[in-house]
């Protein structure tokens, strides 16, 4: 799992119409969902490049790549925030023999 790539993607007012119906300046919802998606994906590439924000999934592994970040969040198994962090007591209660749960 390497670093994201670095990509480039346009900036500036983006008055042509992404969805083929023509560009009379005015943005229609489609345009405007593709325009706030652009930005989102700029920004998580930022963070991943420059480190300033980490992204895990659902099971607490760190992603680290530009695409893993999108199919975690097109499955929707992006975890919000920081993953919760267990300390080694927690995880030994999870796993008590059966006899010290029986006394």
């Amino acid at each position: 799992m390497g670093k994201s790539s670095k990509a480039r993607f346009p900036s500036g007012n983006l008055q042509a119409s992404r969805n083929g119906r023509g560009g009379n300046g005015h943005t229609d919802d489609a345009d405007a969902r593709y325009a706030a998606a652009l930005k989102l994906v700029q920004a998580i590439d930022h963070n991943l490049r420059n480190g300033t924000h980490h992204y895990y999934d659902t099971q607490g592994r760190l992603l680290s790549t530009l695409d893993e970040v999108i199919h975690a969040m097109l499955s929707d198994s992006l975890a919000p925030g920081k993953p919760a962090k267990r300390s080694r007591d927690a995880k030994a209660a999870e796993w008590m023999p059966v006899a010290e749960l029986v006394a």
